[in-house]
């Protein structure tokens, strides 16, 4: 096997591993934490609900929160709707982005087969892409999902909040940097 194919199929089931493990409920002091006061990396796809292309470029000048998920997570399936209700509060002043991924190893259960079965069946109608694990993994520096990544306006990495339970800690976190 070459190398790079060997090193690239580590890093993917040390991926696997990471993101099937997830969920320490506190505020990341490394990996993805490392990334606060950096300039958050580019992300962008097709929307899962249907609107067309998503990029997180387009959502620069008002605070966001990226929330990482993937369709096998169980915490992440409970989030999500949880995500979801908390958006009407936040519409005015700031932008999310969910990004769905992908469990490669790990079938997901009907309705969560892919993370668009997931956005279809519990209705999910804020901005969804799907991206490759390992390039989330690698771009992102995620540890397990969910996870929340709030962004100021310029979009640099301003907090990480890993774990499920977060989700009025980051709109907090929101409104904060919507007012300064």
């Amino acid at each position: 096997m070459p190398r790079r194919f060997a090193s690239r199929w580590t890093a993917l089931l040390l991926a696997i591993a990471t993101l099937a493990a997830s969920c320490n409920p506190a505020i990341s002091g490394a990996g993805g934490g490392s990334l606060v006061g950096s300039a958050a990396p580019a992300l962008s796809g097709a929307d899962l609900t249907g609107t067309g292309i998503t990029n997180l470029e387009t959502l620069r000048g008002r605070p966001t929160a990226v929330v990482f998920w993937l369709n096998t997570c169980p915490h992440c399936q409970r989030e999500l709707p949880e995500v979801q209700a908390a958006w009407p509060t936040l519409q005015e002043t700031a932008n999310v982005l969910t990004v769905g991924m992908l469990n490669p190893d790990l079938a997901g259960s009907p309705p969560f087969e892919t993370p668009r079965a997931f956005v279809e069946a519990t209705g999910l109608t804020l901005p969804t892409i799907e991206v490759d694990p390992l390039e989330a993994i690698e771009n992102w520096r995620l540890e397990g999902v969910p996870v929340i990544f709030v962004l100021d306006e310029e979009h640099i990495v301003r907090a990480v909040y890993l774990g499920a339970g977060h989700i009025d800690e980051a709109a907090q976190a929101l409104a904060v940097l919507a007012t300064d």
